[in-house]
Parts: structure tokens; sequence; C-alpha cells
């Protein structure tokens, strides 16, 4: 996967396409990326509802590859952030995706969403002088800090909890089976 670091990004992205799926943080990326002055160009899509107040310039029928990077020709972008929810479910709707989409998807049959998802970077990262911004470049004041959370650190039974409980949640998230542990103490 490509992703543009932090440190270069206010001196390389003049222009930023955004691949806008459902929910706020499409929204939330728009308006980081125009904080640091950077020109936002916006697709949604018909099937998909986005976020109204983000006004899309280009509303596609279908998420096509070839329609995606005929837009940033014609706009002249060179870097894409694909961001929100688009249901896995749409992947395989003749109605919403483009063939080659769909082709691409099916060959990625039986793949965890992660690994879909990075196939698809990949792809679209592969295609002339494009470069792909993670979503994470832009969410930066809506990330927890680290640190103690609370108003008191945790103790040393507690510290043993989430030592134990960590592996478990990320083998969870990778199998996509959950995101959350929650252990009792007999």
């Amino acid at each position: 996967m490509l992703y543009v670091k932090p440190r270069e990004r206010a001196m390389s992205i003049d222009r930023l396409l955004l691949i806008a799926g459902q929910g706020k943080i499409p929204q939330l990326i728009y308006h980081a990326a125009q904080k640091q002055g950077i020109q936002v160009v916006v697709v949604g899509f018909r099937f998909l509802p986005c976020d109204p107040a983000l006004n899309p310039q280009f509303v596609l029928d279908l998420f096509s590859f070839i329609s995606v990077i005929r837009i940033m020709q014609e706009m002249n972008v060179h870097h894409i952030c694909l961001s929100g929810k688009i249901p896995r479910s749409y992947l395989f709707h003749q109605d919403k995706m483009g063939k080659e989409v769909i082709q691409f998807i099916q060959a990625l049959s039986g793949l965890p969403d992660k690994a879909v998802l990075e196939a698809v970077f990949t792809e679209l990262g592969n295609k002339k002088d494009l470069r792909l911004v993670s979503p994470m470049e832009f969410l930066g004041d809506c990330l927890t800090p680290p640190g103690t959370l609370t108003s008191r650190f945790p103790d040393q039974p507690e510290w043993d909890d989430i030592f134990f409980g960590i592996p478990i949640a990320r083998s969870l998230a990778d199998q996509e089976i959950g995101q959350t542990v929650v252990l009792k103490r007999h």
C-alpha cells in the first residue's frame, strides 16, 4: 500500500480525490484537508447516500476503477483517499460496481474485508501516477489520545487483564468476528 507520510503531505498534496462512502468520516476528512489548504474533489455514488454537506462534484452510477482514474486525470489529481462505509454486499452488485471491479473482487473471493480493501488500494495505487492517502492522515484530531483516559491508572491485576485481552481482541478483529473482549475475574 502507498501512503503519504504526514510530513510530506503539506508539501506534496495540492488536490485530493475523496471517494465518499456512508457516514461522517468523509466529512471529517474533507474539512481536515481543507484546513491544510488542500483542494478536495469529492466523488459520491447514486446508490450510496453520503453526507449532503459534502456536495460531491462527481456522482457515479457505478464504482469503477476506470471512472475514478478518468476523474483523476480530468481534474489533474494524483492523491486519492477512500473513506466511509461501502457495504460489502454492494461489491457483487452489477448495478453498483463496474464490470472490472466485480471481476477483480471475485478473484479475491473468501478473503477477509481487510485483505479485499488492501487489494483494492494496491490495484488503484498501481494505476498511473496515483498515490493513496490513508484516512488516518486526516483524522488525528478524532483519534483517542495515548495514555490513561480515566481518572486513575490501572492497577497490576487490571494490567494483567489488558495484556491477556489485547491479543485476543486483535485476533477477533483480524478474523472479522468482533472487536471487543470482556474479561470477568472469578
